[in-house]
């Protein structure tokens, strides 16, 4: 790298972190569910343990909810709500790649600060995840800290690492535990004594952790729903049956989710056999192994799941760069190039099916998905693409040869992917995962037809934050409510089949997607008594 990285890395992450973060309502998965509980703590108030209508959102703790609504509330003069708390992510994961440059500076040496953050960048599993409204990125910010204070030869290191031990805690619940509260015992082994820490420091630090902890679960143990919570991070850190079976789907998200951290952490671990002196490999590995027994632990095969691996996989792979013979690191350049290119021009094919129906076969595949949607093609977004392509081309142009720039090449691919498919495509994103429309829709037909309550059934918490964001309908939750005169029925094609005349009759539907992506609305009016 030239003199001028530590301002091509802070491009490159602005550009990253920030596009496609704000401009668009809550998506479809983990952006509306967790903004349910943002938009809950923005009506009502503040609640102990994450909660939407009354319901329990479990998987996390509150203090992301509580930061992410806090955020939003601060810039609601700026952005939309919905933008302010996905901004809050993007805020955490620019904390992690903040304590990751630190980290690896210390770990590796000030060459491996700029591959830590660019490989990182350059994860596939991150990209998504980074840009919707998802508490799981609290963990990893936590996470990053713990290990960056525990290298760290400051004398409050380990104060800051048993605080943020306890962040992730009230991040991440249980899981938060199981991946960072054992990291704090390291100075206790015998071969760590005399570094950076001693054994009281690492006591102290535990003690702080849980004196945060119980600050919060004291108080919060009073919630009606804590219990419920309670016994579902318990349930959460219960191994599902069977697991072997899960062993090759597991296998096959670590290898694409995880690339191309993992091929090069395995290198640093190899260099580390052979006596390459690689500091804080124990360290590391420890970390890893704690991430790798949540996830196990956990059992579910959701991809969201895995990143807590990223960051310890990040830095044992940052010092494998430098030490990358020629032609390896040729060919992991060129691998970048080959793949971004060609996925790049993907996404160009994707958009002329939307506009032109060219190609064909593309084209028809769309119209199955998205029946009647039709994309305009905007002039701004157009330049915008190819902006971007050139800006692509005449990076390949510039960087260096004999893959000196590998990690610059990766993250400056994964963020021009990025930026083509949420500027091109935002249109089809909108369409195909947004509930905005079903909810002023609704909004208009539950005007002309006023009822005390409505009730709802087959809706989770992103339909039923989405109706009361976007229409201020407060839908009763997921169960019958014989007294409610209006019912709201939401299925998708993952549904059984249900009876709907039971309901009454019906007044209104909403539907779209096709295929495996279809789901609909349906109001129903229950015959007066």
């Amino acid at each position: 790298m030239n003199r001028d990285t530590p301002r091509v890395l802070l491009i490159v992450a602005i550009l990253y972190l920030l596009v496609g973060t704000i401009g668009h309502d809550p998506w479809r998965g983990d952006d509306a569910i967790h903004f349910a509980p943002v938009f809950e703590t923005l009506s009502v108030g503040a609640a102990w343990v994450p909660e939407a209508g009354g319901e329990l959102v479990d998987g996390f703790g509150p203090l992301f909810y509580w930061l992410a609504a806090a955020v939003a509330w601060l810039l609601q003069w700026l952005l939309p709500l919905h933008d302010g708390a996905r901004l809050t992510t993007a805020l955490l994961a620019g904390g992690t790649l903040w304590a990751l440059w630190r980290a690896a500076s210390l770990m590796h040496g000030v060459q491996a600060r700029t591959a830590v953050v660019l490989l990182t960048i350059g994860s596939l599993g991150l990209v998504v995840h980074v840009h919707e409204t998802q508490p799981a990125l609290g963990l990893v910010a936590a996470q990053a800290a713990v290990l960056w204070m525990l290298v760290s030869p400051h004398r409050f290191a380990m104060a800051l690492a048993g605080i943020a031990a306890a962040a992730a805690f009230l991040f991440a619940g249980l899981q938060g535990i199981l991946t960072t509260w054992p990291l704090l015992l390291f100075p206790l082994l015998p071969s760590r004594r005399g570094n950076e820490h001693s054994p009281l420091q690492a006591v102290g630090a535990l003690m702080l952790a849980l004196a945060l902890c119980l600050a919060w679960a004291l108080p919060a143990s009073a919630s009606p729903n804590w219990s419920a919570w309670l016994a579902a991070e318990i349930q959460a850190l219960s191994p599902d049956s069977p697991v072997p079976a899960r062993i090759a789907g597991w296998f096959k998200l670590f290898g694409w989710f995880l690339w191309p951290l993992w091929p090069l952490a395995l290198w640093s671990l190899w260099r580390t056999w052979h006596g390459a002196p690689i500091r804080h490999v124990p360290l590391l590995l420890a970390a890893l192994m704690l991430a790798l027994s949540s996830v196990i632990l956990t059992g579910g095969l959701r991809p969201v799941r895995m990143l807590p691996l990223i960051v310890p996989l990040a830095l044992l792979a940052a010092p494998a760069i430098e030490r990358l013979r020629r032609g390896a690191a040729a060919a992991f350049d060129w691998f970048a190039v080959m793949t971004f290119s060609s996925v790049g021009l993907l996404l160009w094919l994707a958009w002329s099916a939307l506009v032109a129906q060219w190609p064909p076969g593309l084209a028809r595949h769309f119209r199955k998905l998205a029946p009647g949607f039709d994309l305009t093609p905007g002039l701004p977004a157009l330049l915008l693409g190819i902006a971007l392509v050139l800006a692509w081309c005449a990076y390949l142009w510039w960087r260096r040869p004999a893959g000196r720039d590998a990690t610059l090449t990766w993250a400056a691919g994964m963020t021009m992917l990025w930026c083509i498919a949420t500027s091109m495509l935002a249109p089809w994103f909108q369409h195909t995962r947004s509930y905005r429309d079903a909810a002023e829709q609704l909004g208009l037909v539950v005007a002309e037809r006023p009822a005390r309550c409505i009730s709802g059934v087959g809706l989770g918490h992103a339909q039923r934050s989405a109706m009361a964001y976007f229409a201020g309908l407060h839908i009763e939750p997921n169960r019958d409510v014989p007294e409610c005169p209006l019912v709201l029925v939401y299925t998708d094609t993952r549904m059984n089949p249900r009876d709907l005349s039971r309901f009454g009759s019906e007044i209104w539907r909403f539907e779209r997607g096709g295929g495996r992506q279809q789901e609909s609305f349906a109001l129903h009016a229950r015959p007066a008594d």
